[in-house]
């Protein structure tokens, strides 16, 4: 496993959790310059659903079960030593909290095949994968792609996109409603007529 890869995955790890935090803050703006849009939205959306008919026979399916058949040998090797060196059974009760914490991230990495995030936790914890293991280095660049894709797909939300670059105006306001599927004559016809 080469180090520029670990480096590589920790900085986009970075990137999205700033990305995130900025995005938690251009929503609340794009939500505060856009309220009364997002309120006209919401009622021709709750007019749309309550003319539709609803289907009695829709089946429910559950696709949160993933299987697990598709998960290299290997990274399952890797993730039970994981779980075998950081069990907080253990380890010293001071450090209980820090290990059950660890173990769900672990966990949650392993659910998720999040190989690189399961590499950096055996990295930062000094546990060394035995080398026979063959890693699938297409797996993990794969991971790092899904990153770089997720930050990408935020960076290009209608709100991030409005409130990093846009000036607002009520000129570039409106330069969005085409983006929202606004008809500027039955909002301001809306507007004028609701309670």
């Amino acid at each position: 496993m080469s180090q520029k890869l670990l480096f590589k995955f920790k900085y986009l790890k970075l990137e999205l959790e700033e990305t995130n935090n900025l995005n938690d803050k251009y929503n609340l703006e794009f939500n505060k310059d856009f309220k009364e849009e997002i309120e006209y939205l919401n009622h021709i959306n709750s007019q749309n659903t309550q003319k539709k008919e609803p289907n009695h026979t829709q089946a429910i399916i559950d696709g949160s079960q993933k299987d697990s058949s598709d998960i290299p040998p290997d990274f399952k090797e890797i993730y039970k030593l994981l779980i075998k060196e950081l069990h907080p059974d253990l380890k010293p009760e001071i450090y209980r909290e820090k290990y059950e914490e660890l173990l769900k991230k672990i966990t949650n990495a392993y659910e998720n095949r999040e190989w690189l995030e399961i590499i950096m936790i055996a990295h930062e914890e000094r546990i060394e994968i035995p080398n026979n293991l063959e890693l699938h280095n297409q797996m993990l660049e794969n991971n790092l792609s899904e990153l770089e894709e997720e930050i990408s797909a935020t960076k290009n939300k209608l709100s991030w996109v409005w409130s990093s670059s846009f000036k607002p105006s009520k000129k570039s306001k409106e330069e969005v409603y085409s983006l929202l599927n606004i008809d500027k004559e039955k909002f301001e016809e809306w507007k004028n007529n609701k309670p």
